[in-house]
């Protein structure tokens, strides 16, 4: 049985002196990575009565690192991010149990784990090369069953949601990819997503088994400048992306010229508007792949894709496609019925690839449930509304709940509201998505500077709205529930 461990150990050993990892003129071969993450796996087998690892890493090599070190060493790995809000990250830390912590920087994390005592810390990972290697001298089966990571989603409540990732349905999805579009060691991948979110697993291990080579940024702001971007991704022979349609369509709207460099763009994260593809089919040469994925952090990266048609003028809703390996895709009804051919319903997925769910396990009821066509198999109510068109590709409308994607990251407006609630000054609150962007109401006699503060102790940049709005009262609907309609109106009449 392939599980990650294998596939990782066998191109480690084919492409031993190629680049794995670049930054700048730092180098990395497979080779290097391969005795580093073995010594450091070696440490973290001394720890046996832990069988997490959460890594809060400053330096992204160091991630990459630790991550695969986990792997070795057959750890449950979670990633943090250091620079995001404190109560967030503690939130995190404390739906955690038997864990210890890597980090490379111990004084700017200090802060997050100071709740928390009685654990053990590797502050510096350069040490690890001073003590014994316990991973060459000791034998581990890996199992295609095992739990492997911890991501976690936005939540309804101010603690986000931990999902349990499974050792075989993220290899399967690898080797998927690398397969359907011919990934080889000639690739050369640009990473561009923030380590502390599921995709970033996409970013890193398909290049890494296929043999490809990953180059970093050496400043993350450069996605902000798209000239400077661009010359990066030359000067690299980056030729494989895996971008946000948001950045991918803020990149390309202030370019001048056509890139011809890129082999496969894998775009995921939001919804595709159709005028999107006119600006990238402008900026990128024609040979260039447009690759639509779809999928929930809980359905394990991506369960369906869509090659996007370069000669075709798109004027609706851009499909997800078809599912991949091992999975179907049901339209279904509020009656649990299976809707016919171009009729809205919600879209769940049938796999033997999903997560194992929740970390708090009362969360599955009712989102994870017997399959359809195999009632062996777990099916995931994705909350997405969507509808099959007539080639029986999925067409994913919106949602059916108040969970929503802004640049890719998932953004709950029911733990934003939540977070607003917990500011003492507000009475009530109310948070809606109107033509892109967060926007709140609230009752009470809190300044919107004050609880912009208060918020970003929660809550990352991107979940702040945009705008607030005092009421005198929160207008309500037939039903006694927050009228969200009427609140949309109120500021598009403004």
């Amino acid at each position: 049985m392939k599980t990650v461990q294998s596939e990782l150990a066998a191109s480690m050993r084919k492409n031993c002196d190629k680049t794995a990892v670049k930054r700048g003129h730092t180098q990395i071969t497979y080779k290097e990575l391969d005795l580093t993450t073995d010594l450091y796996a070696g440490e973290f087998l001394r720890y046996k009565q832990y069988d997490k690892v959460i890594i809060i890493c400053d330096d992204k090599i160091n991630t990459i690192k630790a991550m695969l070190a986990c792997l070795k060493a057959n750890k449950i790995f979670v990633i943090l991010d250091l620079y995001a809000p404190v109560k967030r990250n503690i939130n995190i830390v404390n739906q955690i149990d038997k864990y210890f912590i890597v980090t490379d920087s111990i004084d700017k994390c200090n802060n997050i784990i100071s709740e928390k005592v009685e654990k053990v810390i590797i502050t510096n990972l350069e040490n690890v090369e001073s003590v014994r290697n316990d991973f060459c001298t000791t034998k581990i089966k890996y199992k295609a069953d095992s739990p492997c990571y911890i991501y976690f989603t936005s939540g309804t409540t101010k603690n986000p949601k931990g999902v349990i990732g499974r050792n075989e349905s993220l290899i399967n999805f690898l080797l998927w990819e690398i397969r359907e579009f011919n990934i080889t060691s000639e690739e050369v991948f640009g990473q561009l997503t923030s380590p502390s979110f599921d995709p970033f697993l996409r970013d890193i291990l398909v290049p890494l088994i296929s043999g490809a080579s990953i180059v970093l940024r050496e400043n993350d702001n450069i996605i902000f400048y798209p000239e400077k971007f661009f010359r990066w991704c030359r000067s690299n022979n980056v030729n494989v992306l895996h971008i946000t349609p948001g950045l991918l369509n803020s990149l390309c709207c202030r370019k001048k010229e056509a890139e011809n460099e890129f082999k496969l763009l894998f775009i995921a994260g939001q919804k595709i508007m159709p005028g999107y593809v006119d600006v990238w089919n402008e900026c990128f040469d024609k040979k260039t792949l447009f690759i639509n994925l779809y999928g929930p952090t809980e359905a394990t990266l991506a369960k369906c894709f869509y090659v996007i048609d370069r000669n075709r003028k798109y004027e609706s809703d851009i499909p997800v496609g078809k599912p991949i390996i091992n999975t179907r895709i049901f339209i279904i009804d509020k009656k649990g019925n299976i809707c016919g051919k171009n009729k809205e319903g919600e879209i769940c997925i049938e796999s033997q690839d999903l997560t194992y769910g929740y970390l708090d396990k009362t969360l599955n009821q009712g989102r994870f449930i017997n399959g359809i066509s195999d009632s062996k198999l777990k099916m995931y109510r994705t909350g997405d509304s969507g509808y099959l068109n007539e080639n029986n590709e999925v067409v994913v409308t919106g949602r059916n709940d108040r969970q929503i994607k802004i640049n890719g990251i998932r953004v709950e407006l029911d733990e934003v509201e939540a977070v607003m609630l917990g500011e003492e000054n507000i009475v009530e609150a109310a948070v809606i998505f109107n033509d892109g962007r967060l926007e709140a109401f609230y009752v009470g006699d809190a300044q919107v500077s004050g609880l912009k503060r208060y918020m970003s102790q929660y809550l990352i940049k991107s979940c702040i709205p945009v705008r607030f709005t005092q009421l005198m009262y929160m207008p309500l609907n037939i039903n006694g529930k927050k009228d969200y309609k009427t609140l949309k109106n109120l500021n598009n009449l403004k």
